[in-house]
């Protein structure tokens, strides 16, 4: 009897200990390695005589991703922030200001993903009002992440004897192209849609669009987006405009 009492107390005894490691091995977090980011303002080579192009980039780990290129960028150290707007919480920033124009840019964390805003400067803004918009999402690999919804909206190509106008809009959750042609130079932009009953329209009955790379097929062919910072175009790879060459068409702000 004795020595049934004794292993009872040997058994439970081993029963608990083993229970609290597995209990401690549940609650013991996960760690997870954040990578490293940083915007990078790389100088291009340029004469003497030039202006001083430089081109942003972000930089996960050992990925570089281009985000745009301006004239007299730098990185912007962390105690300047405020004189930018730029948040305090934001992990790297860049920019510059020439000739009465800056462009700046900052990365912020959001959740999984890595942001970068770009913001924009002229003699005529009020000194607060950088504008900042998202012009690019990247996951922890560096890989973009792209939105339909930045995409959206009116693209214009002109010339002296004909002009384009691409509007991509939504139609029961799918992408719409609208394509307008212009007989001579663009109307003013501001009057833009009052003009468009009047100009030659297609109505594209295919556009597959991989939010992937952007690339896209279309009743025009092959084509592709770009960004660059703020600014977004399209270019159709077989279309072609008055002077023979891809028709290439940049995003209305």
């Amino acid at each position: 009897m004795k020595n049934l009492f004794l292993l009872m107390v040997v058994i439970l005894f081993y029963s608990c200990k083993n229970q609290t490691q597995q209990s401690s091995a549940v609650q013991k977090p996960i760690e997870i390695i954040e990578p490293t980011v940083q915007l990078l303002s790389e100088a291009k080579t340029v004469s003497e005589d030039s202006y001083p192009e430089t081109t942003i980039s972000i930089q996960i780990d050992s990925v570089r991703i281009n985000i745009a290129d301006m004239i007299n960028g730098e990185f912007i150290p962390k105690e300047k922030y405020a004189q930018y707007y730029i948040p305090d919480s934001a992990l790297s920033a860049a920019g510059g200001w020439w000739a009465g124009f800056g462009d700046y840019f900052f990365v912020a964390k959001e959740g999984y993903t890595y942001a970068v805003y770009q913001g924009v400067m002229d003699e005529e803004q009020e000194p607060d009002d950088y504008n900042y918009k998202k012009v690019l999402t990247v996951d922890r690999t560096g890989k973009p992440i792209y939105s339909l919804n930045e995409l959206l909206g009116f693209y214009t190509w002109e010339s002296h004897d004909e002009s384009v106008i691409l509007f991509l809009g939504m139609n029961d959750d799918e992408p719409k192209i609208e394509f307008f042609e212009v007989d001579g130079m663009m109307p003013p932009i501001g009057e833009l849609t009052n003009y468009l009953p009047s100009f030659r329209k297609t109505i594209f009955e295919r556009f597959n669009l991989d939010m992937d790379d952007l690339t896209f097929g279309s009743d025009f062919g092959k084509g592709y987006f770009i960004k660059k910072g703020r600014q977004i175009e399209i270019l159709f790879e077989s279309k072609t405009n008055t002077s023979g060459a891809p028709l290439k068409l940049s995003r209305i702000e």
